[in-house]
């Protein structure tokens, strides 16, 4: 768990301080995550294909957007609160949501790119 910028053990929850190679390493090899609504994050898991749990923080309306569309795809659940019945529904639908992003294919930029040759082929044709 990140967020609390500490170096703990609490049963089998372990907090860890910020360390951007050590979350990356956390992320890849996570078999889910659990997260508020920001969309970074979300987006990672998302291109890494790993189910999330959303829980967005109270207000951020951004953030409920995030986890409504996220839920919306099946790749997850969203929760306004997190609760152990929450976390018990979102990990027995781990399968399932795993299903979904063995479907989701990212080719970076290369469709953006492909469009701009496209209207500027256009635009510069005489």
């Amino acid at each position: 768990m990140y967020g609390f910028n500490k170096d703990e053990q609490h049963g089998n929850v372990h907090l860890k301080a910020f360390s951007e190679e050590g979350f990356i390493q956390d992320l890849a090899s996570a078999k889910a995550v659990v997260a508020n609504g920001g969309f970074s994050l979300l987006s990672e898991a998302v291109f890494l294909h790993k189910p999330i749990c959303s829980v967005p923080i109270p207000k951020q309306f951004e953030q409920y957007l995030n986890a409504a569309y996220v839920e919306k795809l099946g790749y997850g659940r969203y929760f306004p609160e997190f609760t152990p019945d929450g976390l018990k529904a979102f990990l027995y639908e781990v399968p399932q949501f795993q299903e979904h992003l063995n479907g989701y294919q990212q080719e970076g930029n290369e469709v953006l790119f492909r469009e701009l040759e496209k209207l500027l082929a256009e635009v510069v044709a005489p």
